[in-house]
């Protein structure tokens, strides 16, 4: 980690190592390792090799909740990304590594961070689909996952920035687009397109609409993953 994110050795304290971990889940954060999830390839043998994936997690959203610190992260690998509640724990003696464990509707990770290097290395359980209680089988050998901060807090802060300013640019655009259509009645737009005026056309090309489509998808990840921790 840079200097800028501090040293830390491992005489700290199971409070001082908290609060590290919950610097290195400041908003904006990315970690980047591999995955195994039990039960994506259902043809493997329990004990054989799992083929291992990309992995990432990136912290979406900080904030107090019944003056309590709330992370939430979105995790994404095997082609799919959901959204979940970091719970952070002391380690269960100074020095251990503090405990972390997120989940979305399927996926369970549980494991631990070495504060010193912002490493999180742990176990995954998979729910089978559709049965609510009942998991893959699973080796704690290979159904495993490790992960690394691959961004310091200061690039994070800057990238979030420049992430919420790109959100506010794509709703601007989106009201200007609203507005200007107002008082078109859709049939008729979809009879005769040339009732769309030129500038509404060009401002519709301008708008980067999968990017908007996919910050709505991730939005309602996000609700989701606020639901279950309100649940618990």
């Amino acid at each position: 980690m840079d200097h800028e994110d501090g040293e830390f050795f491992p005489d700290f304290t199971a409070e001082a190592e908290m609060e590290r971990a919950n610097e290195l889940f400041s908003l904006g954060m990315k970690y980047e390792g591999t995955i195994a999830i039990p039960g994506w390839n259902p043809d493997m043998e329990l004990g054989e090799d799992e083929e291992r994936r990309e992995y990432t997690l990136t912290v979406v959203m900080v904030r107090e909740e019944h003056a309590s610190r709330v992370i939430y992260a979105r995790h994404a690998a095997y082609g799919d990304e959901q959204c979940c509640n970091l719970l952070l724990e002391p380690p269960a003696s100074p020095g251990d590594g503090v405990r972390i464990s997120y989940y979305d509707c399927e996926t369970q990770c549980n494991g631990t961070m070495e504060v010193g290097t912002g490493e999180i290395r742990g176990t995954v359980r998979q729910l089978v689909h559709g049965e609510t209680g009942f998991y893959h089988p699973s080796n704690v050998v290979t159904h495993t996952f490790e992960l690394a901060p691959c961004r310091s807090m200061s690039a994070a802060k800057h990238l979030h920035g420049a992430h919420i300013l790109a959100c506010l640019e794509r709703a601007r655009l989106a009201a200007i687009l609203v507005q200007s259509c107002a008082d078109v009645l859709p049939a008729t737009a979809l009879q005769d397109t040339n009732v769309i005026d030129a500038a509404v056309a060009e401002l519709l090309s301008k708008i980067p609409w999968r990017e908007v489509f996919q910050s709505a998808a991730s939005r309602v990840e996000d609700v989701c993953a606020e639901m279950r921790a309100q649940a618990r």
